[in-house]
């Protein structure tokens, strides 16, 4: 027997089986080695984003994928480190993190739709040594909450006025109730204050109160609740008026004094300030007087 012919087979043998041995030592020595993972949970779950909660036994770094549906299989550790699903395909989404050593580590996802469950693989590793076997999570993101949408409706009647309204000016008294002021095309294009009662406008005063037409008519109110309206005064060399309503009648501010600014007045705006103070802007003047009850 040729004893140098059949040892040489043997050596062979003898190599393949311990490399064979040496691989299947370094693979358990890795799988006992690799860190540890808990089943991620999540919070924060809303209608676009979800928080991942991770955490393993060893720090190093955590990575992730995102895949559509329940129940969805995870790849192997590596392929959940490369981004990939089971099928070696990039994951709709995924990414890694930092990770301490039994220390849960978050990381938000956003920008995700509504109401759509999903699988999340979790896997990590050490620097040196991978798990390989991912854990999973379930999570469905919420259902958008629907809005209505703010619908317009009309206050009281359309087209209330008797005839048709210019410069209208719309302002609300102390206690809620909405006033309008207008030239009154029906009423000579005279000054008109209009109140909205509840059910029905109805005109606060006389219809048509002013001496003679208004241009730009602004309504304001004073602290207590009187109304004060300011408009350009075409009976008085187009000078600024100002009238208040004294709870019968439409009365000049001051009394007897109307057209009281030095020139034509036009855009005028009246407006309440603290304090008690009124004010009227005008495009070519400005009026202004405090430190009493009354204005001017």
């Amino acid at each position: 027997m040729n004893l140098q012919k059949l040892y040489r087979p043997l050596t062979g043998l003898a190599v393949a089986l311990a490399l064979t041995l040496t691989t299947s030592v370094g693979s358990v020595m890795a799988a006992i080695l690799a860190p540890t993972l808990t089943t991620p949970t999540t919070s924060n779950v809303q209608t676009n984003q979800i928080t991942l909660n991770l955490k393993s036994s060893a720090a190093g770094t955590g990575y992730f994928t995102l895949l559509n549906g329940t129940g969805t299989a995870c790849g192997t550790g590596a392929q959940v480190k490369l981004g990939q699903t089971s099928g070696s395909v990039t994951a709709p989404r995924h990414g890694s993190l930092p990770l301490i050593a039994a220390t849960t580590a978050v990381y938000t996802l956003r920008n995700l739709p509504q109401s759509t469950a999903s699988t999340v693989c979790f896997t990590a590793d050490d620097g040196t040594n991978l798990q390989t076997t991912p854990v999973k999570v379930n999570v469905t993101t919420t259902t958008a909450t629907a809005i209505a949408l703010p619908v317009w409706s009309t206050v009281g009647s359309a087209g209330f006025s008797a005839g048709g309204a210019y410069y209208t000016s719309l302002s609300f008294a102390p206690d809620g109730a909405p006033y309008v002021a207008f030239q009154d095309a029906d009423n000579s294009s005279k000054a008109t204050v209009m109140k909205y009662t509840g059910s029905a406008w109805a005109p606060v005063g006389s219809a048509g109160f002013s001496a003679s037409v208004v241009n730009y008519t602004s309504l304001s109110f004073a602290p207590d609740g009187t109304p004060y309206v300011a408009y350009r005064d075409e009976g008085n060399s187009n000078k600024a008026t100002v009238m208040k309503y004294t709870g019968s009648a439409w009365s000049p501010v001051p009394v007897g004094s109307t057209g009281f600014s030095d020139i034509n007045a036009s855009f005028t705006s009246l407006t309440a300030a603290t304090r008690f103070t009124r004010a009227i802007n005008c495009f070519t003047s400005c009026v202004t007087s405090g430190s009493s009850n009354q204005p001017f």
